[in-house]
C-alpha cells in the first residue's frame, strides 16, 4: 500500500468519525432538550418539557378558560366589555360577567389603567 493511499484512508476515517460524532451530538442534544419525537404519532400526546407554568388561582384559571379563541385576542374581546368610539374601554353594567367566586371576570384595574385606553393591558405591565 502506498503512502498516498494510507493518507487518503486516514482522511476518510477522520471524516467518518467526525460525521458520527456530529450525528451523535445532534441526537443527544435533541434528547436532552426534549425536542425528540420518540415515535409520537398524535399531536395531543406531545408535551412541552422546557416550560414551568405558574400556579393559577381559581379565579385566574376561570379567566384563562374564558379567553376567546381567535388570533390576537385580548381583554377587549371578553364579554361584558364595551369599547367606545374614542377607543376607551368600559364595563358593560347590563351584561356583567361574574366568576363562580362572585368577583367580576375582569378586575377594575383593567379599566382604570391608562384611563381605559391601553390596548394590551396585561402585556404592558410586564417587567
Amino acid at each position: 500500500m502506498s503512502k498516498v493511499t494510507c493518507v487518503r484512508k486516514e482522511q476518510l476515517y477522520r471524516l467518518f468519525i467526525n460525521q458520527c460524532i456530529s450525528i451523535l451530538f445532534i441526537y443527544l442534544l435533541a434528547e436532552f432538550t426534549g425536542s425528540a419525537l420518540k415515535g409520537v404519532t398524535d399531536w395531543t400526546t406531545l408535551v412541552l418539557t422546557d416550560h414551568r407554568p405558574y400556579k393559577l388561582s381559581e379565579d385566574d384559571f376561570h379567566r384563562v378558560c374564558r379567553v376567546p379563541h381567535k388570533k390576537g385576542a385580548n381583554f377587549r374581546d371578553f364579554p361584558g366589555v364595551i369599547v367606545d368610539s374614542n377607543n376607551t374601554v368600559h364595563r358593560d353594567r347590563t351584561k356583567e360577567v361574574l366568576l363562580p367566586s362572585g368577583k367580576p371576570l375582569l378586575p377594575d384595574y383593567v379599566f382604570t389603567f391608562e384611563k381605559g385606553k391601553s390596548r394590551r393591558m396585561f402585556e404592558e405591565n410586564r417587567v
